[in-house]
């Protein structure tokens, strides 16, 4: 009786790893981050990556402002990004506060001059003695300061003067002032508003 051959199946080939160079956007002059091992660049494409931003400027009086950018493409070996966000360590906020003073979150949306919609998020410090009346006026003054400033910029200029730079910061503390003397604020978070594809 003839023996039966036996199949022996092939393994299937392991997929190659490709190298790929994650970037900043061009606001930060497209700097090169680190390198990544995929399978295929386009697996990368809306995933968002971090960066310290002392690391991408030098500055290291910025050391607790992380960047997130977000992967447009992959060309030529490298990510094409763009700014997504930008956030302040958590344990830079909570030594903001201390006893006998009160926190006020402030959110307000608006729009770039060259149409971009930012989700800006503010954190203030105030004194323990500030009414309710006092904090509903600092909350509008915000609000529109935030709102004038943001529509008056670009998103590059945005992130150079007042995520970079203090501008905006520096700006909200002046205006707050005339009503209620603050003790320290930040902008803790600022957010791109992405239009969702239909």
């Amino acid at each position: 009786m003839a023996r039966k051959r036996r199949r022996i199946s092939k393994k299937p080939k392991k997929k190659e790893l490709v190298g790929i160079t994650l970037t900043a956007s061009k606001e930060f002059r497209n700097k090169e981050i680190t390198n990544t091992m995929v399978v295929d660049p386009q697996h990368l494409i809306n995933r968002k990556f971090y960066v310290n931003l002392a690391d991408l400027t030098n500055n290291f009086s910025k050391y607790y402002i992380k960047i997130y950018f977000r992967i447009v493409d992959v060309k030529n070996g490298k990510t094409v990004t763009e700014f997504d966000s930008s956030e302040c360590l958590r344990e830079y906020i909570s030594r903001m506060i201390h006893r006998r003073i009160k926190r006020m979150d402030v959110i307000k949306d608006a729009v770039t001059k060259d149409g971009v919609k930012l989700r800006v998020k503010v954190v203030a410090v105030t004194y323990k003695g500030i009414t309710g009346i006092q904090k509903t006026k600092v909350r509008k003054i915000m609000w529109q300061v935030i709102e004038d400033y943001v529509s008056k910029v670009t998103l590059a200029e945005f992130i150079k003067k007042s995520i970079i730079g203090d501008e905006l910061k520096n700006l909200l503390m002046e205006e707050v002032k005339k009503v209620y003397p603050l003790r320290n604020l930040e902008i803790r978070k600022v957010e791109r508003r992405w239009e969702t594809k239909k």
